[in-house]
């Protein structure tokens, strides 16, 4: 069932038609959210139009996280095998469900993530954004070893925001 796993986590590429599981787990980053929704909630619909401009990028997929133990969904990653301007692996989303926020799954399935990316894909250096203003996102990349190397700008909900460009190696 899985494509790969870790201790506690599975791992498998997810279909447009599995979105409605992941629905709890982008609803309950509020905070996240803030920063594009006035309501800082989102629902199946969003989700939706969201998963249908992302498919449209070649190289895009989103990988769903489980718990091993009951299925649940804990969280999921969209990636980009080759960003079309930078032509690296580049994270878009990362989201863990809020309520297991703390408890290692975060580092336990970004590090199981890139482990798998690097030895079938050969990643070598992986890049994501992180909005400036969120600070908690800072801390947890720069913890997991992501360093700061440039900045860009997005409008976003409340104007122009500062994105901190991030990368990390993964060579040896």
């Amino acid at each position: 069932m899985y494509q790969f796993t870790s201790e506690r986590l599975g791992f498998r590429t997810i279909q447009r038609s599995e979105l409605p599981a992941f629905v709890d787990v982008y609803a309950s980053n509020r905070y996240y959210l803030s920063f594009f929704e006035p309501d800082a909630s989102t629902d199946l619909v969003r989700m939706e139009k969201e998963w249908d401009e992302d498919s449209k990028l070649p190289t895009w997929s989103a990988m769903g996280i489980y718990r091993r133990s009951d299925g649940l969904p804990v969280g999921f990653i969209d990636y980009l095998q080759a960003h079309p301007r930078l032509g690296t692996p580049h994270i878009g989303l990362y989201i863990i469900r809020h309520d297991l926020h703390g408890q290692g799954y975060g580092t336990e399935s970004l590090e199981a993530f890139l482990a798998h990316m690097q030895a079938n894909r050969s990643w070598q250096t992986v890049r994501l954004g992180v909005i400036a203003q969120n600070e908690p996102a800072l801390r947890f990349w720069e913890a997991r070893g992501f360093r700061r190397f440039s900045t860009a700008h997005m409008e976003l909900l409340h104007g122009p925001t500062e994105i901190i460009l991030m990368e990390r190696n993964l060579g040896a």
